[in-house]
């Protein structure tokens, strides 16, 4: 149940724009094009993270499904972002759990630190590992 109402204040949030609700140069959709962990580059195409007040989506394309997608809330300190995915019934089912996976998120419940953040570049960090975004 928590889920669905989540996702419901999420698209209301998500369709409509506040002036005075700027978040700069995080709003929008990026997608992530690569990730670094050990001197190990893997590349993507087909995930996305999008940011809105402060509501964050993330996304991954799936040929099978459509797509896997998962809200939450988020928190920008200015040289961190906090991001709080939702979960179900208390507990992570197997179909978040992937999409985490997919973004090698350890859990629903990270702190990165914000390396570079531009109109059309963000790049992630958190215990040297790398998340490379460009604006969508």
């Amino acid at each position: 149940m928590k889920k669905y109402i989540l996702g419901i204040i999420a698209l209301v949030s998500l369709s409509c724009t506040k002036n005075d609700g700027d978040i700069g140069h995080l709003f929008g959709k990026w997608q992530l094009k690569s990730y670094t962990e050990n001197e190990n580059t893997i590349t993507f195409d087909s995930l996305f993270m999008s940011f809105q007040g402060n509501v964050m989506d993330i996304r991954k394309l799936d040929p099978k499904t459509m797509f896997k997608q998962n809200y939450g809330l988020y928190e920008n300190s200015g040289d961190s972002l906090f991001f709080y995915l939702s979960e179900t019934d208390n507990s992570i089912d197997e179909f978040y759990l992937d999409l985490y996976k997919e973004f090698h998120f350890d859990s629903n419940k990270e702190r990165v630190a914000i390396e570079k953040l531009s109109k059309k570049k963000m790049t992630l960090e958190k215990s040297g590992r790398k998340w490379y975004f460009e604006k969508f």
